[in-house]
């Protein structure tokens, strides 16, 4: 995990972009199947032997951020589930059209 990444619990104005780009950093960043009903503790390491993805530490700092997002998107009456499938969508996109360009 990039400790580089902006801090969600300290902006002071989220926005719908702000938790694009946070579900977009652990798909791309994290390398995750995303799902928001997943706790961060149960990431494991494919191939991994069960090798947890995230330190405790992370984990606790990536669920609170998640309910940050929950609620900011509860207050704006935006479905995160739908946010998280645009994500998705917009990542698949991504994914294809770069192993086009490799294939050439």
């Amino acid at each position: 995990m990039d400790n580089k990444r902006a801090d969600i619990l300290s902006e002071s104005c989220l926005t719908i972009l702000h938790v694009k780009q946070w579900i977009m950093d652990r798909m791309v960043e994290d390398h995750l199947i995303f799902h928001p009903d997943t706790p961060f503790e149960d990431y494991v390491e494919i191939g991994g032997e069960g090798k947890q993805t995230f330190t405790d530490e992370q984990a606790d700092r990536l669920n609170r951020e998640l309910e940050v997002l929950f609620g900011f998107c509860d207050e704006i009456g935006v479905d995160i589930y739908r946010v998280c499938i645009e994500v998705d969508e917009e990542y698949t996109r991504w994914w294809n059209e770069n192993q086009a360009k490799e294939a050439k």
